[in-house]
């Protein structure tokens, strides 16, 4: 008798180490905490929910966008002349001692990023899969916390529930979220499932 678990339609999540990204250093640590912040449930997020359309913070907006084309060209095979993921709203988060930021996902984005300024020790966000969250109780939901580390940056479908854990602090972690949406062209008119998105937030795509 033999029996295997087989785990079924995985959900992808992209993590980018860059233990030598520059902005994670002091400048950049700075810049993000001289913004205005309210609080957001467990923690706290910046006003501006466009921080990456900000001069200052361009560089960071290119890596950001590099990082989801490759993911169109190598994960979606996709072409990239024709379509794109484009940032469409982009936040800052800080956590300080013991606080939180209870379970949620995105809607109205295809993909959602977290990018990480500033870390404490055993950092991590925590992923939950709700599928089989309307099933009996007694059921486990499965749950899988990912590391963090300064400079990381994590990519994930927006409708993954995701949260973090009260933790105690001798820093604050500050990381940068973001929501995305496509632009340009997707399916096939012979197979009717074809359509045309020319512009979110005033970037056309090509």
């Amino acid at each position: 008798m033999q029996r295997e678990t087989v785990p079924l339609f995985a959900t992808p999540v992209f993590v980018i180490k860059q233990p030598e990204a520059e902005w994670h250093n002091k400048e950049w640590l700075d810049k993000a905490l001289s913004l205005q912040y309210r609080k957001n449930g467990g923690n706290w997020a910046s006003v501006e929910t466009n921080v990456l359309d900000l001069p200052e913070w361009k560089l960071l907006k290119d890596v950001v966008q590099t990082e989801l084309d490759l993911i169109v060209r190598d994960f979606y095979e996709l072409d990239l002349n024709k379509t794109k993921i484009v940032i469409t709203q982009s936040w800052l988060n800080v956590n300080n001692d013991s606080d939180h930021h209870p379970m949620h996902n995105h809607p109205n984005s295809m993909m959602s990023g977290v990018i990480y300024l500033n870390t404490g020790e055993e950092d991590a966000i925590r992923f939950t899969d709700n599928r089989f969250n309307t099933r009996m109780s007694f059921m486990p939901v499965p749950t899988m916390n990912q590391p963090v580390e300064k400079g990381d940056i994590i990519l994930f479908d927006s409708q993954l529930p995701h949260s973090v854990d009260v933790a105690k602090r001798k820093e604050k972690r500050v990381s940068l979220a973001f929501n995305t949406f496509v632009v340009g062209e997707l399916g096939s008119e012979d197979g009717l499932t074809f359509v045309n998105i020319e512009n979110v937030k005033g970037v056309t795509n090509g």
